[in-house]
């Protein structure tokens, strides 16, 4: 009887072995899969309503205009955001506006991998007045294609990242390039007169 338990208490230590192992594995494809707070950090561009990326706004719920975000690493575990809309149109008021808005705090992580924050959306009329004390603002985060999607489907792309398709291409306008400087001139580039 006593090989008996044995063999029952080995089998039991192997179960549990091998929940620990199922466990550690499950937990170790959650940290894959979700992103990494710091890939969010930096700065943004978007066109209000941008759902593909273009430069065009794709969706006639947004107005279409200009929007930055700038995200900066904080204490435990939050990220400082400041959300700016150029021309918001929902702060328009009568035949006012739409004038420029503000959104900013602190965004947090959530169980999914996304940034969430519940923020007072403040619009720049004179006087500025706070139109809601706590909208949410959520961002996902895309390794993919470095970029991020907000919760009305915008996207995101960090300031200055070029992308094939975008709306001054589309429409055939021509970047200008910028002429090169041309190199300083200084005592190590001039000619000495010979004495």
């Amino acid at each position: 009887m006593a090989l008996g338990a044995l063999g029952e208490v080995k089998m039991k230590r192997w179960w549990v072995a091998l929940l620990t192992l199922a466990l550690a594995l499950a937990l170790a494809s959650e940290v894959v899969a979700a992103p990494k707070a710091a890939a969010f950090v930096g700065a943004w561009q978007a066109v209000d309503g941008d759902t593909d990326g273009d430069g065009e706004r794709d969706n006639d719920d947004h107005d279409g205009s200009r929007m930055r975000l700038s995200i900066s690493a904080g204490p435990k575990g939050r990220y400082r955001f400041n959300l700016r809309d150029d021309a918001a149109s929902m702060c328009s008021a009568d035949d006012d506006g739409p004038y420029a808005c503000l959104v900013k705090g602190w965004l947090t992580m959530d169980d999914q991998g996304r940034l969430v924050a519940r923020a007072p959306v403040k619009c720049l009329a004179k006087p500025a007045f706070v139109l809601d004390d706590y909208a949410t603002v959520r961002l996902e985060y895309d390794a993919e294609h470095d970029t991020l999607r907000d919760n009305g489907g915008t996207l995101w792309r960090r300031m200055g990242a070029h992308v094939e398709g975008d709306a001054a291409l589309k429409h055939g306008i021509e970047l200008e390039k910028a002429p090169k400087p041309e190199p300083p001139r200084g005592r190590g580039n001039s000619a000495r007169p010979d004495k």
